[in-house]
């Protein structure tokens, strides 16, 4: 056998991939890496919203705990007064407050908007838990999440903006159902941000 018909023998050469191929192989990784990151916003969101009803309750009985031996709020109590007392969870952020300085210090919620604590305007017996710029998806979590089975059992109100949810004549419906929920809490659309303020109202004696 000759050189040359040895070499006519031999096996071509091993093509690369082509570009079809390529693009499919990328999709695919594409698609997997889309599922993975959806799983992991799931995951992160739900961390976020049951850390954020934990810091409801935690906040409702640290209030309590502050005013052990009194029967309403110091109206006059600001964010500063309540963060200094350690009333937030020793995890929650706090930045200055708007404007700064005189403005003061303001604990923030999961989602970065304000974590508040006030005596209620019509009953000083009563204070509310307020948290600002909640996503729809976690304001429809907490609002039937902290209202269900296991909620704080001096909760006497809840609400998105200003409206009671649950019912239609202010007074509550507990345990929160899913479609008043989802029909009170607004979605972030966009550059728009629309949000959602929750507002919780509590008996100082539970």
């Amino acid at each position: 056998m000759t050189l040359r018909s040895c070499m006519n023998s031999a096996p071509h050469a091993r093509r690369g991939f082509t570009l079809t191929e390529i693009a499919i192989v990328l999709g695919i990784i594409g698609l997997i890496l889309g599922a993975i990151w959806a799983a992991a916003s799931a995951v992160y969101n739900n961390m976020r919203s049951s850390r954020a009803q934990q810091e409801i309750l935690t906040v409702a009985q640290n209030i309590r705990a502050m005013y052990a031996t009194q029967s309403a709020l110091d109206t006059s109590a600001t964010n500063d007064t309540y963060i200094s007392a350690g009333v937030f969870p020793s995890d929650s952020t706090v930045e200055d407050a708007a404007g700064g300085g005189a403005s003061g210090k303001v604990a923030k919620n999961p989602w970065g908007g304000n974590l508040i604590v006030q005596a209620n305007s019509g009953d000083s017996s009563q204070f509310d838990v307020i948290m600002e710029y909640v996503p729809q998806n976690a304001c429809i979590t907490l609002a039937t999440s902290t209202t269900g089975t296991g909620r704080d059992s001096g909760l006497v109100n809840m609400k998105v903006e200003n409206t009671t949810i649950g019912s239609s004549s202010g007074s509550p419906d507990f345990p929160v159902k899913a479609s008043a929920a989802a029909s009170a809490c607004q979605k972030q659309t966009g550059a728009t941000r629309t949000t959602n303020t929750l507002i919780w109202t509590f008996r100082l004696r539970s």
